[in-house]
């Protein structure tokens, strides 16, 4: 399967309607400048809420932090969630993912006592970290409840169910924007806009991380 393939199959597990010209100028359009806010008025749906772009921007901040190497935030990934978000999920799957969302800052509220845009990297690593167990088998459990049509949940998990939409929908498109991002096609893989010949049977260390390409 290639890239574009993979893509696309991530986005409908997503429950996205979507198609290829709208991910790659979402995609470039977030690429402009790391700190320039980008904003689309003709999207099908209406943009986050600011207390949803908060949450979202300090969750990618989290998911992928700035090391030795650029981090999710100075790619401005939360922008481009935003207009994945707007352009691109079925209106039955965003009104979850805006019920999770509002749950999310209920969520800083009562642990912290703070809004969205007063809390800090580790307010939202240390909620993160409670809102994800360690067990394999209760992160299961949440999966679980994610793929279980939502008529069929019951009135007790929904705002589970709700609050994971939102969480399980954000990191999945962090990934999906930092990976499949220019600069980090071109500055931490071995991005080659025109591949070599194909060759089946090489040494490993003789490419590293050629899967870019």
């Amino acid at each position: 399967m290639d890239r574009r393939s993979a893509i696309t199959l991530m986005a409908k597990s997503l429950g996205l309607a979507i198609t290829f010209p709208t991910l790659l100028s979402t995609l470039s359009s977030c690429q402009n400048s790391f700190n320039e806010s980008v904003r689309t008025s003709q999207l099908p749906l209406s943009p986050f809420l600011k207390s949803q772009l908060f949450c979202v921007s300090g969750l990618v901040d989290v998911i992928l932090p700035e090391s030795d190497i650029i981090g999710a935030a100075q790619l401005n990934v939360a922008q481009f969630i935003e207009q994945i978000v707007s352009a691109t999920m079925y209106p039955s799957v965003r009104i979850h993912f805006d019920k999770g969302a509002a749950l999310f800052v209920q969520q800083l509220k009562y642990h912290f006592q703070l809004k969205p845009q007063d809390a800090n990297f580790k307010h939202y690593q240390q909620l993160l970290s409670l809102l994800f167990p360690v067990s394999k088998q209760e992160q299961q459990q949440i999966f679980d409840l994610q793929n279980t049509p939502f008529n069929q949940i019951n009135k007790k998990e929904v705002d589970n169910y709700n609050l994971y939409k939102f969480l399980v929908t954000t990191r999945e498109l962090t990934l999906l924007g930092y990976y499949t991002s220019e600069f980090v096609g071109e500055n931490v893989f071995n991005y080659d806009p025109i591949p070599d010949i194909y060759q089946p049977c090489i040494n490993v260390d003789d490419v590293g991380n050629s899967w870019a390409s």
